[in-house]
């Protein structure tokens, strides 16, 4: 088995990832974990592993960081759009859901609290919203 698949899945989820540019991103990340060493990702491996398994918890928290950004602008584009079609948006300043909670849990609109929504529902939750908002109803 390759050892190297969770390195180059992690890659694919970096933010400044972009697939033309994957070997020289590549390398950036085996050059300055390796201490400017060496840019192969095999003689890393096999000369430092501690060290590359910490590029790799790295390269986990940025991806997680990068979907987290995601998922926090995504919310608040829901929100927005909750408050331009008529739902009261206030309560989120004193902590209170409820409002915004009930409205998303309809089938209809997304079946979920925000909370609880994946990148993909969040997204689908903000397409059904658009389409409430251009037809001008709550």
């Amino acid at each position: 088995m390759n050892p190297h698949i969770q390195f180059w899945s992690l890659l694919r989820r970096q933010p400044d990832y972009n697939s033309t540019y994957k070997d020289e991103l590549k390398a950036m990340f085996v050059w300055q974990w390796s201490g400017e060493k060496t840019e192969s990702l095999n003689e890393f491996y096999k000369t430092d592993p501690y060290r590359y398994k910490s590029m790799l918890m790295d390269m986990r928290n940025r991806a997680l960081s990068k979907a987290s950004n995601t998922i926090k602008s995504l919310r608040s584009q829901v929100l927005r759009l909750l408050d331009q079609i008529g739902v009261d948006t206030s309560g989120t300043e004193r902590g209170d859901w409820e409002v915004i909670n009930g409205y998303l849990s309809s089938p209809r609109i997304a079946g979920k609290k925000l909370n609880a929504m994946s990148i993909e529902e969040l997204e689908s939750c903000i397409g059904r919203l658009r389409m409430i908002k251009s037809k001008g109803r709550k």
